[in-house]
């Protein structure tokens, strides 16, 4: 494998890393799916390293973009219940599975490529246009893969794609994500003013 290769790859292994921490502690209706898409892209990333990219590639990234699209159905819209969701993924890794060992690669990219633009749409309606920028730099990803293959390029718009994800979702409209996990009893707010500074 060549060196550009390798540095693509490290990117996009080091920025499944960041997508990951970026993700923070929101809560786990999202955030897990997330979690499980940036240790798919870290997975393809060092498959991509060993020059098995093309078939990680199609075996992989359907499960990234259904959970991706999970994630941001939960974060910007209803959350879906487990057997939907599991559904949802089972379906994306039988059509991996599937254009991987027929070499039909429309098999897997087609419904990637609506899932993508579902997550995009969803983003855009919660006013995060960040997780919407990462939702088409998948789908760009994509679509470059049936040009190139899993070259460079398809690399870095993956790597670009959970960095947008992360940060979009963690920080949604208004960066409210985690003020609307974390209620402030003002009560108890209160009672502390008090002790700290005494009664007015």
């Amino acid at each position: 494998m060549d060196p550009d290769s390798l540095v693509c790859a490290a990117m996009l292994f080091a920025s499944s890393i960041v997508g990951w921490r970026l993700a923070g502690p929101g809560p786990a209706s999202w955030r897990l799916y997330l979690h499980f898409a940036a240790v798919l892209l870290a997975a393809t990333a060092a498959c991509a390293a060993l020059g098995l990219g093309d078939a990680a590639f199609l075996f992989l990234l359907p499960l990234t973009a259904g959970a991706s699209a999970i994630a941001a159905w939960a974060r910007f819209g209803r959350r879906l219940s487990s057997p939907l969701a599991t559904l949802l993924l089972a379906t994306m890794l039988a059509l991996g599975l599937v254009a991987v060992l027929t070499g039909r690669e429309l098999v897997a990219l087609v419904p990637v490529v609506f899932v993508n633009l579902v997550a995009g749409a969803l983003a855009l309606g919660g006013k995060a246009p960040l997780a919407a920028l990462g939702a088409l730099a998948l789908l760009a990803g994509t679509l470059a893969f049936v040009e190139q293959g899993a070259g460079n390029g398809v690399l870095l718009y993956l790597a670009a794609a959970i960095i947008g994800l992360s940060r979009g979702l963690a920080g949604g409209p208004a960066g409210a994500c985690l003020a609307s996990a974390m209620p402030v009893d003002e009560t108890a707010a209160g009672a502390g003013r008090t002790a700290i500074g005494g009664p007015d």
